[in-house]
């Protein structure tokens, strides 16, 4: 019984209580297939809330008015599975615990700052990351403990949880700092050693280093530290993917841009622009990133993508979405003029790096599919990675 060989993991200590959404499943059976149900509704249409119909249940997407709702609804039916008198009933095994609490986490920081439609709270529910290390810190405490036991390392989680549930912890928990920097680059390090090795599974090292890169860049971009990111993305040589790569220079012809515009002290100036020491480097970046042109259009709708979903400056009410059809071409000139007119921002380039890595994590995800081992956790896990893409902005726990 899992309860009874890991008392100090699994253990009601360990969560975060959200009451008004725990409560109704009290007269409910707890059931991992309801969990599958709950997350199965993400993939529907969210515009069909009735609120006049009371037999609507709570297992039907009519009877949600708001994606918060569902993702609380979906964060506390995990707690109540793993803390369930009945947990050895459902057939789960460690790993399959590990992946759940992935699903809850995930689920919480999506929700951070959202709030419910037409809700007399002034408040979000979950009104920033900081909340959230309430849960964080003694799960990484436990897991850390177990961790010990597989590799005789106290800096080490245990070998069979998820890579990217990983990354997300320590990035909940250290927010921007370059604390977490420092662990990335020893990830990064890791890595490229392990990439080396004959016997290892080369194209997910390759597409987990890709991930640091972009999770550090965000990092450093929201430090504004732009000649570090510039100097990290030129350090390629593990990616042999031509879009991968394609991914890297837009970032960097981003980043090249910005970096020019506040050198010159938000200079607009055409001339004093061009006369940069960079500019060169952002005129050979961006022939090498148009010379591909499939890729590279592919890269430009993301970027539009951003652009038409993200404000470009954080909870300022004048800062809003741009309206480009998905398929316009944005030349070099036009990326400079966005720049210069804060609609590229920083906030856009983590945005722009959490959509990049998110459809990483979808290409590993699948492979881990093929594997077989409970696919019906893995396909949940898919479809909540996915539905990072409609709230990227919280992707990297900065908000």
């Amino acid at each position: 019984m899992l309860q009874a060989k890991y008392p100090s993991l699994i253990n009601t200590s360990n969560f975060l209580s959200i009451p008004q959404f725990e409560s109704q499943f009290i007269d409910q059976p707890i059931d991992i297939d309801n969990l599958y149900k709950l997350i199965n509704l993400l993939e529907d249409d969210l515009t069909t809330y009735d609120d006049t119909n009371t037999s609507s249940n709570i297992y039907e997407i009519r009877y949600y008015k708001s994606r918060l709702q569902l993702y609380l609804n979906i964060s506390s039916y995990c707690k109540l599975i793993i803390l369930s008198p009945n947990l050895s009933n459902f057939n789960l095994s460690l790993i399959d615990i590990y992946k759940i609490w992935e699903i809850r986490i995930n689920c919480l920081l999506m929700s951070v700052n959202l709030k419910i439609p037409n809700s007399k709270s002034i408040l979000p529910i979950i009104t920033n990351t900081n909340y959230l290390r309430n849960e964080i810190n003694p799960l990484i405490k436990n897991l850390t403990k177990l961790g010990s036991t597989d590799n005789n390392n106290k800096e080490l989680f245990p070998n069979d949880i998820n890579w990217s549930f990983k990354i997300i912890l320590n990035r909940i928990k250290y927010g921007s700092s370059l604390l977490l920097v420092n662990y990335l680059y020893n990830e990064l390090i890791q890595l490229r050693s392990n990439y080396n090795n004959s016997s290892i599974d080369k194209e997910l090292i390759s597409k987990q280093i890709i991930i640091i890169l972009f999770n550090i860049s965000s990092i450093m971009i929201a430090r504004q530290e732009y000649l570090t990111i510039i100097n990290l993305l030129n350090q390629t040589k593990t990616i042999q993917n031509s879009y991968n790569l394609s991914q890297i220079q837009l970032l960097n012809i981003l980043i090249i841009t910005i970096y020019i515009f506040k050198s010159d002290n938000n200079n607009s100036n055409d001339d004093e622009f061009k006369s940069h020491l960079m500019y060169p480097i952002l005129l050979k970046t961006y022939e090498s990133f148009i010379s591909n042109e499939d890729d590279s259009n592919k890269c430009i709708k993301q970027l539009i993508k951003v652009l038409n979903n993200i404000e470009p400056i954080y909870n300022d009410k004048d800062s809003i979405p741009l309206s480009l059809t998905i398929d316009y071409k944005l030349t070099l000139n036009e990326i400079i003029e966005l720049v210069q007119d804060l609609k590229i921002t920083g906030r856009i380039l983590c945005c722009l790096c959490g959509v990049y890595e998110i459809e990483m994590n979808n290409s590993i995800q699948d492979k881990e599919k093929e594997k077989g081992d409970n696919n019906k956790l893995n396909e949940s896990l898919n479809i909540i990675n996915n539905e990072w893409f409609v709230n990227i902005n919280n992707l990297y726990a900065f908000e």
